[in-house]
């Protein structure tokens, strides 16, 4: 990602420069003159802890940018690009509609209830509607929100798919499908998704085209977003773009942590240290073992071992990766140390198991 200027007018030129700047600036809307939502928006947020927030728009951008200090809030919506530029609003708030994050650069810290979840570029959340949260940005840290309002996702759901196929199309969309009706059964819960391929820029190329659709006027834009709102839906349930988890806040705080710990070592399959899951938790890595072998019966060693096995076992039987490439994959830097380490846990050779699953 560029580097964000403090001026929203050079952020915009960096991130489209061949855009024509003429119709930029139309859209611009001066600090002197700021949008009233986003006044609303501070000075609600600074007024009324856990207040709702809600938008006028059925989807909508926003970006939270920390630079010297300050926060570069802004807002792509209604066919115009808005600013602020304040302090950071850290209070607790929770919404009407859906709101996906994403973490551009660097990274924050998010408190969702009475959990506390760390994000670093390529992680985000899709949050139900009305769970308290706030999050806090690390200094140079980069995120972006979507905000969907149920009445918009309901519009685009009854326009593109039948009744009976959506519950079809992914966890995701069932997910988004089972908590836009009913206020009173909202679940407790949200997604976590955590980007598997840092070369596959497909996600941000949606989210960088629903950004300029939502920033123009332009015969047709809101037939554009319709689409680009499915697809940035889609990709987050695509395996081969994110890892994706569903976390439930009804846990324990320790119950949670656990789930943190195995949702890393799944994501990573087991390819991970004691110490990376420290610093992913904010937890000592000896406390982090003792919770989870005391809630799974296993150490976080014997987990990893599990995974790694599964992975190569999948490799080996689906794949035509030689043996060398599996190794790597697995995290061995021996293939020998690998070949060992396959036979001491199946009691045979990496080749014996593939020709079995050959045959």
């Amino acid at each position: 990602m560029v580097e964000i200027d403090p001026h929203p007018l050079n952020y915009v030129k960096n991130r489209h420069p061949k855009m024509n700047m003429k119709v930029w600036k139309k859209t611009m809307i001066e600090a002197n003159s700021l949008p009233e939502k986003l006044k609303d928006l501070q000075n609600n947020l600074s007024e009324k802890p856990a207040s709702v927030l809600d938008t006028n728009s059925p989807v909508s951008m926003y970006f939270k940018t920390a630079k010297d200090n300050q926060i570069l809030y802004t807002a792509a919506y209604g066919g115009e690009i808005r600013y602020l530029i304040g302090d950071s609003i850290n209070v607790p708030h929770k919404h009407a509609h859906f709101e996906l994050m994403y973490v551009l650069h660097g990274s924050l810290t998010n408190y969702i209830e009475d959990k506390t979840v760390y994000y670093r570029a390529g992680d985000g959340c899709l949050m139900n509607r009305q769970i308290n949260h706030y999050e806090v940005l690390d200094p140079a840290c980069s995120v972006v929100f979507v905000n969907f309002s149920p009445e918009y996702l309901t519009s685009i759901f009854n326009e593109t798919f039948s009744h009976k196929q959506l519950p079809t199309l992914g966890p995701l969309f069932e997910f988004l499908r089972a908590n836009i009706a009913d206020d009173d059964d909202l679940k407790r819960s949200y997604v976590e998704f955590t980007q598997t391929n840092e070369e596959n820029r497909t996600f941000n190329i949606l989210l960088d085209s629903l950004q300029l659709e939502l920033s123009t006027s332009k015969l047709g834009a809101g037939y554009f977003q319709k689409g680009l709102s499915l697809r940035i839906i889609d990709a987050l349930q695509n395996n081969t773009i994110f890892f994706t988890k569903f976390m439930d806040l009804g846990l324990s705080k320790e119950d949670f942590l656990v789930a943190q710990v195995l949702n890393a070592l799944e994501k990573r399959m087991g390819n991970i240290t004691r110490a990376e899951l420290s610093e992913i938790t904010h937890y000592n890595d000896e406390h982090l073992n003792r919770v989870v072998k005391k809630n799974t019966g296993l150490s976080i060693m014997k987990h990893a071992k599990k995974l790694k096995i599964k992975h190569a076992m999948d490799l080996l039987a689906h794949t035509d990766m030689t043996i060398s490439d599996i190794s790597s994959a697995i995290g061995f830097t021996s293939e020998s140390h690998f070949y060992r380490f396959f036979k001491e846990n199946l009691q045979q050779s990496p080749d014996q198991f593939r020709q079995e699953k050959k045959l």
